[in-house]
């Protein structure tokens, strides 16, 4: 989903299961793939914020096994905005690949900074697998901070083992000879079709994780460049009381 594009249809379900109201905010719902903004609004409404964190690269193999990076972790918070209440949020980036030998690199941390004093949200990044045979692969990320939901990325495959899958979220990607797939980030998939999490990367194909959040497969010798995390992810909607 690009930056700035709408989601399809409702914008989300309450926990209870009843379907959410209509989106309030002009050109909205945000929905940022990168970067760092804010929100402030000029009326009661509520906000349904979403966020996950970036994912992890795998590590690159110089002589021995390696292991996949981990998917980033996601949240969800729903609250009710006062007038001039302000929403800030940074998106985690995906962790870039590793030069040949070395160890994964983690994703980022996305920050959400909750109005009136009420805190921060973190969706993790997921952590980088091991290199240059260390094969352990990259945990998932975690969440933290007073969200409704909170749910933690799937891990980086050991040497040769596909990454994890994760409920309503990313397919952890496939493990090859001694090189373990990209762990799927986390999702909220029974929310709604558009907030399920990024997939993790096959290991030794040259291919990133897909946003948000999913982890890349570990990195051949000489594999090139495209082994990077997937980017973290924000989307803020704002809905009548």
């Amino acid at each position: 989903m690009a930056t700035g594009q709408r989601l399809r249809g409702t914008v989300g379900q309450a926990m209870s299961g009843r379907r959410e109201g209509k989106v309030i905010l002009p050109n909205a719902p945000i929905v940022a793939n990168g970067g760092s903004g804010s929100v402030t609004v000029n009326r009661p409404c509520v906000a349904l914020i979403y966020a996950w964190g970036g994912g992890g690269a795998g590590g690159a193999d110089g002589g021995g096994a390696s292991g996949g990076g981990g998917g980033g972790a996601v949240l969800f918070k729903r609250m009710r905005l006062k007038p001039g209440g302000t929403i800030s949020y940074s998106v985690g980036a995906g962790a870039s690949p590793p030069p040949d030998g070395a160890p994964g690199n983690a994703g980022g941390d996305t920050t959400v900074i909750l109005p009136y004093g009420l805190g921060v949200l973190i969706a993790g990044g997921g952590q980088g697998g091991g290199g240059a045979g260390s094969p352990a692969g990259g945990s998932g990320g975690l969440p933290s901070g007073n969200a409704d939901l909170r749910r933690p990325g799937g891990a980086g495959g050991t040497s040769g083992a596909a990454g994890a899958s994760v409920a309503y979220g990313g397919s952890g990607g496939s493990g090859v000879t001694s090189y373990g797939g990209g762990g799927g980030a986390a999702g909220l998939g029974d929310l709604g079709a558009d907030f399920g999490g990024g997939n993790g990367s096959a290991a030794a194909s040259g291919l990133a994780g897909s946003t948000p959040g999913g982890g890349s497969g570990a990195k051949a010798v000489g594999g090139g460049s495209g082994f990077s995390g997937g980017g973290g992810r924000v989307i803020i909607a704002l809905i009548s009381p």
